[in-house]
């Protein structure tokens, strides 16, 4: 079953995910949980996702 949670986003951030939610035709729980995932993708197959952006 999904969770319903809170997140805090600086609006300049919020603006910015809500548009790129709409131009990929996607709502904006769907792109962010899309973009969760594909940030995770690593962390599945064994390997730890870089912290903090890094390589």
């Amino acid at each position: 079953m999904k969770k319903a949670i809170t997140v805090r986003l600086d609006p300049d951030l919020l603006q910015e995910v809500r548009m790129k939610a709409e131009d990929e035709n996607r709502t904006l729980t769907n792109f962010i949980a899309t973009a969760l995932k594909e940030r995770l993708r690593p962390a599945s197959r064994g390997e730890r996702a870089p912290a903090n952006g890094q390589q």
